[in-house]
């Protein structure tokens, strides 16, 4: 945690860490000593962001695995932009090319929940 509030991890997310409760931070921490061990950071995510965003879905392109889809299914605000920017930064590889969707899913054809004209978005 330190080296968190020290700049270590950068200083957006030093800033960025008094977003989190109790909780959430012990999350963050547990994750980032597993990702210094064994080096798999997107099943990490998957793990951390589960936590803390409890109605989210993390999709992988099927035809570049470099493109996530992250549906978080909360509004959007400035804490929360806050928290998924540091979950992003400290355990997604930079070169990620991310899209989030907070409220609205976007419609994927073949799953009717998906497919609802006033809750989806259409990118």
């Amino acid at each position: 945690m330190k080296d968190i509030q020290n700049g270590v991890f950068g200083s957006g997310i030093s800033e960025s860490i008094s977003e989190f409760n109790k909780e959430e931070i012990d999350c963050l921490l547990s994750g980032i000593i597993t990702l210094y061990v064994t080096g798999v950071s997107l099943h990490l995510f998957n793990k951390v962001i589960r936590k803390i965003f409890k109605n989210n879905m993390v999709y992988i392109n099927n035809d570049n695995n470099k493109v996530l889809l992250i549906y978080l299914g909360e509004v959007k605000t400035q804490k929360l932009k806050r928290k998924i920017d540091t979950i992003i930064n400290l355990f997604l590889p930079i070169n990620m090319n991310i899209t989030i969707y907070w409220d609205k899913h976007f419609g994927i054809i073949g799953l009717g929940k998906t497919m609802r004209l006033d809750e989806m978005v259409i990118n």
